[in-house]
């Protein structure tokens, strides 16, 4: 073995020690001693003492580890040049080899057998305020590596039987009947320690406040699904109860939601369904009996179920069982981790995207025009903008001139008014603009008959108190289930993403199955009561939280403040114009279009992630949001595939006075070793990308190409005679990423050039055990080392 030495400050930005030089020697393992040298500022030559002590804070360290064996040898030191350490020839030894058995040769000094040194300069004797690192070892390859230091499962396969136990076990942590009731209904876990004298105000004052928001979005967000308002207002009851049993965020509020609404939209228009919201079902048989009588060309509907189209409401109700179900599937497989398929640009380009959408819908109320049915697909808002156009000239100004004024009152609240008045009053409750404008619009609509003499559309009868259960239609399901799958990621990807942002927050724990399995559950419930899939809202969330939140029950207030408005508000609403929700609506988009922005600061920092973001936003936009959503997945594993087939590669370079080896295109110090190249491959090596591998090392660091090694044309003279492959990145590989080693290994050997493989993860060793690829390294060109360091020792030419 071949013995290393180095010398070097320890790199940290805390150098400030003051005070007495202590020196303590420890019998270390192995033969190692180490020193530990304390060492104040002043170098004039200070106070000394000797002490065996327990090293702390920011003291200032030297160690020293020496093997036992090198205590009588004298080896000795080259410098080359600028780089810091020796740069001597190594001569193999002909009748052996084992490369612990060569002999290393220098121009001016050689030294056989173990006496190999890599020292690096002393700095000045004077004390310094960094800590410093002394080492000197034998240089070591992996075999006398794994058998000194007691290789063990190296190699060991680890069946599918015993990862599916484990799994099990880790799931069934409380296997009692209580304790998986406790897992399933978090509620009874948290109520058993709820502070009733900390939390229950600011719970109830969060609560309150958060039912003020549900009433107005509520409403806005059920019509642009494409059914009542008052079915919003079910959405925000229903779901919010079955959530606060069984979430596990603290913070975040569930109900309607923009982006959930225009999908469920886009959805319900494929399946072509009576928009009509005071249709019956047995208005839409008396409809579908008479005009088969008219046309003769279908038989005649056998039951109430089977009626085609169904209504808006009927198609939502199975698409919300749908979705619930995907949903508490995917939470009890664990399933949870498939979020991570949404990036961040993902969602934001997305939910951008669908805002355009979201504002192109309302755009018929504000104007009051009537538009001919939109078809989903591709150009469905060309279509309605095209739409919109022709019919501009049939806009009632009246309401036009409602729709202008309410949005001026709530910009100018919400921007301007509301962040001075919080600010004075030093009071996060949010000014309830919504409300107050839907009151007062309301009331004077009754008084002046906006409806009778200027023909404003307004809501009409709303129903009053809680709806009966009715069960769901299932043959519908079978036409949404793309639409379902795609509600359920995106409404789990975005409540997620919430829950995770507050509980690192507060520092508290969400469980990402769970959520699965309360919203599924909250979904399947609601759906029996008139409710569509529900999703977590950003606005409301952060008020919540803002206005003192601590717990759900926050969102049972909330419940119960809506309760009270199911039981009494609908008549109230009669007169309520139909444009005045659609400018809630579209003041509340201003948070997504702000997103636009986000592209610039996103293609800034990565083209890749920009790229993403412009693909997504685009396919949305003009593909429709369903599309949209696959084109933008799709595009993401795309990116992922080619970061993964074109990883970043580099040659590293000796950083002087160190044994730390570096990116010679990023650190300007970093100089490559004459005669050695040293090469990193930041990605797994594997099928996809061994044969960018191949060419990437070949190309960089002896400038050849794999084929003309094939056919012959480059001869073995070249000024490399050893490549360092740093392993250390490689995270993964597989059978082929072996092979496509031992094909570079094998090419490098026809130039005379030996490659050494260093730094490999515990995960690369196993299948290299697995494959026998130890026993493939021809001898004298190749050999695995624990650290470049160890394997730069061994570097010369053959």
């Amino acid at each position: 073995m071949l013995p290393l030495q180095y010398n070097r400050e320890i790199f940290s930005p805390e150098d400030e020690n003051d005070g007495l030089s202590v020196n303590t020697l420890e019998s270390g393992r192995d033969g190692l001693s180490v020193s530990t040298l304390e060492s104040g500022r002043d170098t004039g030559g200070g106070t000394t003492k000797e002490a065996e002590r327990q090293l702390s804070g920011n003291e200032l360290r030297e160690i020293t580890f020496k093997d036992e064996k090198l205590k009588n040898s004298e080896p000795s030191s080259i410098n080359n040049s600028n780089l810091g350490f020796n740069n001597k020839a190594l001569k193999m030894d002909d009748e052996s080899d084992d490369i612990s058995n060569e002999t290393y040769t220098n121009s001016t000094t050689t030294t056989s057998g173990s006496h190999l040194l890599t020292s690096l300069p002393q700095r000045s004797s004077v004390a310094s305020t960094s800590p410093r690192v002394t080492l000197e070892r034998e240089a070591i390859e992996w075999r006398d590596f794994a058998t000194k230091y007691g290789k063990q499962n190296l190699g060991r396969r680890i069946s599918t039987t015993h990862k599916l136990v484990q799994t099990a076990g880790h799931c069934c942590d409380n296997c009692s009947v209580f304790g998986w009731l406790l897992d399933l209904f978090p509620f009874f876990a948290w109520i058993r320690n709820y502070s009733f004298h900390d939390n229950l105000l600011s719970d109830m004052i969060a609560g309150f406040t958060i039912a003020i928001l549900h009433i107005p979005q509520g409403m806005a967000y059920g019509l642009l699904a494409g059914v009542s308002p008052i079915n919003g207002l079910y959405v925000s009851f229903f779901p919010v109860l079955i959530y606060c049993l069984m979430g596990t965020s603290k913070h975040i509020s569930i109900g309607t939601f923009a982006v959930i609404s225009i999908m469920l939209n886009s959805a319900i228009n494929k399946l072509g369904v009576a928009h009509s919201e005071t249709s019956s079902r047995h208005e839409v048989l008396l409809h579908t009996l008479s005009t088969q009588l008219v046309n003769e060309t279908e038989s005649l509907p056998q039951a109430p179920d089977l009626i085609w189209p169904p209504t808006a409401i009927e198609a939502l109700t199975s698409i919300c069982i749908a979705t619930g179900l995907i949903m508490l599937v995917m939470g009890f497989l664990h399933l949870g981790v498939l979020s991570v398929i949404l990036s961040d640009q993902l969602v934001s380009a997305f939910s951008t995207g669908a805002a355009i959408h979201v504002a192109t819908s309302q755009l018929s109320n504000l104007f009051d025009i009537k538009l001919r049915p939109a078809k989903s697909g591709p150009l469905k808002l060309v279509y309605i903008w095209i739409n919109i156009g022709e019919e501009i000239k049939t806009t009632n100004l009246f309401t036009l001139s409602v729709s202008v004024v309410s949005i001026i009152i709530l910009v100018l609240v919400k921007e301007v008014l509301e962040p001075k008045l919080r600010k004075k009053i030093n009071c996060n409750i949010p000014f309830p603009i919504d409300l107050m404008v839907i009151v007062v619009v309301t009331t004077v609509s009754y008084f002046f008959k906006f409806n009778e003499k200027f023909k404003v559309d307004i809501m009409g009868k709303i129903p009053t108190g809680l709806p009966a259960p009715t069960i769901p239609r299932f043959d519908i399901v079978t036409s949404v289930i793309p639409d379902c799958i795609a509600l359920a990621v995106v409404t789990f990807a975005i409540s997620l993403s919430l829950a995770k942002i507050f509980a690192k927050k507060h520092k508290y724990k969400v469980k990402p199955n769970q959520e699965l399995i309360a919203m599924g559950t909250a979904n399947i419930i609601s759906s029996f009561f008139s409710c569509y899939p529900c999703s977590a809202s950003l606005s409301r969330t952060s008020v919540q939280e803002k206005t003192g939140g601590k717990t759900q029950m926050a969102g049972i207030v909330s419940c119960g403040i809506l309760l009270i408005v199911l039981l009494f508000l609908g008549p109230f609403l009669y007169d309520l114009p139909k444009c005045i929700l659609s400018c809630v609506i579209l003041v509340a988009l201003k948070a997504m279009f702000v997103q636009l922005w986000d592209v610039v600061k996103i293609w800034r920092m990565s083209r890749c992630e920009g790229l993403t973001w412009l693909v997504t936003f685009l396919a949305v936009v003009f593909l429709d949001v369903d599309i949209g959503l696959i084109v933008g997945i799709i595009f993401s594993l795309f990116i992922v595939l080619v970061r993964f087939v074109t990883p970043h590669s580099t040659l590293l370079g000796a950083l002087p006075y160190t044994e730390i080896y570096a990116d010679t295109k990023v650190f300007a110090e970093a100089k490559e070793i004459p005669g050695v190249k040293i090469y990193q491959y930041s990605s797994a090596l594997f099928f996809l990308n061994r044969d960018h591998f191949k060419n990437d090392i070949l190309r960089q660091t002896i400038n050849i190409n794999a084929d003309d090694i094939y056919e012959g044309k480059c001869t073995n003279q070249t000024p490399v005679h050893t490549v360092v492959i740093d392993c250390s990145p490689i995270s993964y590989i597989d059978s082929s990423g072996v092979e496509t080693l031992c094909e570079v290994i094998e090419l490098f050997k026809e130039l005379n050039v030996r490659c050494f493989l260093c730094s490999c993860p515990t995960s690369v060793l196993n299948m290299f055990e697995r494959t026998n690829f130890f026993d493939r390294l021809p001898p004298k060109f190749s050999a695995i080392f624990p650290s470049v360091h160890d394997a730069i020792a061994y570097t010369s030419p053959v």
